[in-house]
């Protein structure tokens, strides 16, 4: 698995050489930041001071015969202590590394780690209503709230939807649970469809607003039955994967992430829209500054078949602070059926500095082969 640092702007990527250390099967290595090293699980099992993780394993031969156990791990040497040894919180119950719903892990706050549990006698475990704590200094498990399936824990707070195809009903129902408390309280209620991505470092719940009516929209409830819809395209392309970690929300987006900051609503800060990444260069690497002119040429690869040389446009001319043209909005997109206002000016001297701008081309998503794209 290759590791590394993507670096914003310009979304530059570095491959990090350093050994993954006491690797583990079944998890996704991440950066533990309070040792500055790599560690064996994900971002949400480390503690939060870096100093430790907690390690969750099932199979035959671990602590046999309940097959389960949940180790505090010292994230420098590697040292595991057995602090659950327990299968479940009851018979026939087991616990699980993942929430229902989302499938995130177990979240390793301040306080202790936040467990969830499933059971069933069938080949497919379903959840347990509940969210437990375990206290990994005495190994003890207390139940928080024992009514509810929650999906999303972060920032003090667990969150949950009841959704109208599972209770039969109309709305769907948001509920929040105050970890410090034990408080639950109904967030929002909504007829349109709603989907939770992640909570936010405020306190409130970031959500997928109108994807099943086809108007999918980034959403925020910051306060009880207060939705704010966020600047971002009407089809924000975002995949199930999401974080808090400073300074916000990163969001998985299909080939990319994202950003969420209060104040600052979503930015992209890496996309590729295709199969393979786009690692831009920076100026200072290929000798140039805002004010060179240059020629590029861009190359299509069958990168399926031959990986021969297919096509290319160039040598193209431009200047970065000395456009032919500038557009406002840079990226505009145009529902099917309306229109978007889109106002394209000249610059002074533009004409000289990168003659090869011409035009506007326009990209048509779902077209039919041969009438992709136009231009203007």
């Amino acid at each position: 698995m290759v590791r590394g640092w993507v670096t914003f702007p310009g979304a530059t990527f570095a491959q990090d050489p350093e050994i993954l250390r006491n690797a583990v099967d079944n998890h996704m290595p991440s950066y533990d930041w309070g040792i500055r090293a790599w560690v064996p699980v994900e971002q949400n099992d480390i503690a939060p001071d870096g100093a430790t993780y907690v390690l969750e394993m099932s199979g035959d031969q671990i602590n046999p015969p309940v097959g389960h156990a949940i180790y505090l791990v010292d994230a420098k040497s590697g040292k595991r202590r057995l602090v659950l040894s327990t299968g479940g919180p009851g018979p026939g119950r087991y616990w699980s590394g993942y929430t229902p719903g989302l499938g995130g892990p177990d979240n390793y706050a301040t306080v202790g780690v936040y467990l969830t549990a499933v059971g069933g006698g069938s080949d497919v475990p379903e959840p347990v209503p509940g969210l437990w704590l375990l206290d990994p200094r005495t190994s003890s498990v207390r139940l928080i709230e024992g009514s509810h399936y929650w999906d999303v824990i972060g920032d003090g707070f667990a969150w949950t939807a009841d959704y109208p195809a599972v209770v039969a009903g109309t709305v769907t129902k948001i509920y929040r649970l105050d970890l410090a408390t034990g408080q639950v309280i109904v967030w929002y209620e909504s007829k349109t469809s709603v989907r939770l991505i992640s909570p936010t470092a405020e306190g409130g719940l970031l959500i997928g607003y109108g994807e099943e009516e086809g108007q999918g929209r980034l959403a925020v409830l910051d306060a009880p039955h207060t939705l704010t819809l966020l600047d971002s395209p009407p089809d924000f392309p975002v995949d199930s994967g999401s974080v808090l970690a400073q300074p916000g929300v990163w969001i998985a987006v299909q080939g990319g992430v994202a950003l969420y900051m209060k104040g600052a609503g979503v930015r992209v800060m890496a996309l590729s829209s295709s199969g393979n990444i786009i690692f831009p260069a920076l100026l200072s690497d290929i000798g140039l500054t805002t004010s060179s002119k240059f020629d590029f040429t861009v190359y299509a690869f069958d990168n399926y078949f031959t990986g021969a040389l297919t096509d290319a446009i160039g040598p193209m001319t431009f200047q970065l602070n000395q456009p032919h043209f500038i557009a406002s909005p840079l990226v505009a997109t145009v529902p099917i059926g309306g229109s978007t206002p889109y106002t394209v000016n000249s610059v002074a001297g533009g004409d000289l500095a990168s003659p090869s701008q011409t035009g506007v081309l326009l990209m048509y998503r779902d077209a039919r082969s041969g009438v992709e794209a136009d231009a203007i």
